[in-house]
């Protein structure tokens, strides 16, 4: 199965340059796949059901925990926020780390160049990793040399984003969810309960329901 065949099967009505992902890289190829699977998107209520989430706490390091941050979590943020202020303010990475370590961003399934003018609002999912291997790696990622190959589907502003607090789905991919996941889920991210037992499997709190989100942390 192609590249190309995936974006045909996504949401996006125009795939990027047949260049870029007539043989991609397998990891790359992998990664993206997840990205722009349009059905892996987990189901969360609104934010202001917040404070009644019941807190559920694992240990940090426990297995499945790179596959939980690959599948999305929820963290809160302020519509009309860019990326980048996002990322700062919300999810606690540093301004260092997002420059030199988040080379591909992904905002609804469109890969997203300049985090400075891109704007959030309530239900977006924005997808982080690091830089990819190979053209179709290095086409995605924001500001390579080959992104402009796919311009077309490059991620852009709506006229209304909102206002106030919004819901995220966040989801870590490869180095980013092993380098920064842990400091992630310290601060608390609604997932829905499902979720956590299927990631968790045995290692999955005792306490938790199989329905309805929680609030997830680590300790």
């Amino acid at each position: 199965m192609s590249l190309f065949y995936v974006f045909q099967h996504s949401h996006l009505t125009k795939p990027p340059h047949p260049f870029i992902i007539n043989k991609p890289n397998k990891t790359a190829y992998y990664i993206i796949k997840s990205i722009i699977n349009h059905n892996n998107k987990p189901s969360l209520s609104g934010v202001s059901m917040y404070e009644k989430l019941k807190i559920v706490t694992i240990p940090s390091g426990t297995i499945g925990t790179v596959m939980l941050l690959q599948k999305g979590v929820g963290v809160r943020g302020i519509a009309g926020m860019s990326i980048r202020e996002f990322l700062i303010d919300c999810t606690g990475f540093s301004p260092e780390y997002i420059e030199s370590r988040i080379r591909t961003v992904f905002l609804n399934n469109c890969p997203a160049d300049n985090i400075d003018i891109v704007k959030i609002k309530d239900g977006d999912i924005l997808s982080l990793s690091g830089a990819l291997p190979g053209v179709a790696g290095m086409a995605m990622g924001r500001d390579t040399p080959i992104s402009p190959f796919r311009s077309e589907i490059s991620a852009k502003n709506t006229e209304d984003v909102g206002e106030g607090e919004i819901l995220l789905t966040v989801k870590l991919f490869n180095l980013i969810a092993k380098e920064v996941g842990a400091k992630l889920l310290e601060q608390g991210v609604i997932v829905d309960a499902n979720l956590v037992l299927k990631a968790f499997g045995g290692n999955a709190p005792a306490e938790i329901a199989d329905t309805g989100n929680v609030l997830l942390k680590v300790n």
